[in-house]
């Protein structure tokens, strides 16, 4: 895996959960499946006609999360003991498809 790693993954399907990890492992199939970070940002295209991206564990819900994105807005998501695990981490984009979201990361 390149580090750091910065890419894109996208949210194909609106309202459906993803989990981060795998979304970058189609991207890049060299990530592994216990890959942790010491530094994270997700960022949602400007361009994206949807109205969020919600951000959370893998029961995130219109009810249930811990971060909501609006396009043009970063989530700066630091584990300073170098332990935030990529598969901890699930999106869930709103109001439309083919969501758009940038991952820089800097591997723990």
């Amino acid at each position: 895996m390149e580090n750091p790693w910065k890419k894109c993954v996208t949210l194909a399907v609106a309202n459906t959960v993803y989990n981060l990890l795998e979304l970058m492992q189609t991207v890049d199939a060299s990530i592994s499946d216990s890959q942790t970070y010491h530094d994270l940002q997700l960022h949602v295209d400007p361009a994206w006609g949807g109205t969020f991206v919600l951000v959370g564990n893998s029961d995130v819900a219109d009810d249930c999360w811990g971060k909501k994105l609006i396009p043009t807005q970063y989530d700066p998501n630091y584990s300073r003991y170098n332990n935030g695990r990529l598969s901890d981490i699930y999106l869930m984009a709103k109001g439309a498809a083919d969501c758009l979201v940038g991952v820089n990361l800097i591997a723990g």
